[in-house]
């Protein structure tokens, strides 16, 4: 009896570690994902600033305050990928896996009209990728110069 009362304890014991054990892989997994996505909203966004002319940006006129205008590069890609790291593992099937890590993530920009007197745009780059057959977004906000973005069209 002291036996299987033991057994049971241990058996308790044995799965709510296991369970600890996944919520903290999934949590680890989640932060991930949201470190990445943070990452590159980062890198878009800086990329925006420093390279305007690269993109292609909506007349004034079709730049509204509440929703903005969507920014697209010139190239014609309308919701393109990121572009894969640089190092990738060198295993076959580590770097597959990183691949399809990085492949999930899409981003779309949009600009918005300043304020009166104001003068530069806000800039919004959002990040949206799937996370356990659920969609997730993350959104950056910055600005530039309305000068600069003259420059570029």
């Amino acid at each position: 009896m002291e036996v299987l009362v033991a057994l049971a304890v241990i058996g308790v014991a044995t799965w709510v570690i296991l369970s600890l054990f996944m919520s903290s892989m999934k949590l680890e997994t989640n932060a991930r994902s949201m470190r990445v996505a943070a990452d590159l909203a980062r890198d878009r966004l800086a990329d925006i600033v420093a390279r305007p002319e690269a993109y292609q940006w909506p007349d004034s006129e079709s730049i509204t305050v509440e929703t903005g205008a969507p920014l697209i590069l010139k190239d014609g890609d309308e919701q393109p990928d990121f572009a894969m790291p640089a190092v990738l593992p060198a295993h076959a099937r580590a770097r597959e896996k990183e691949a399809r890590f990085f492949e999930r993530f899409a981003w779309q920009a949009y600009v918005k009209r300043p304020a009166a007197g104001q003068g530069h745009y806000e800039l919004l780059v959002s990040v949206r990728w799937e996370e356990a057959q659920r969609p997730q977004q993350l959104v950056l906000t910055g600005s530039i110069p309305i000068g600069m973005t003259k420059e570029a069209s």
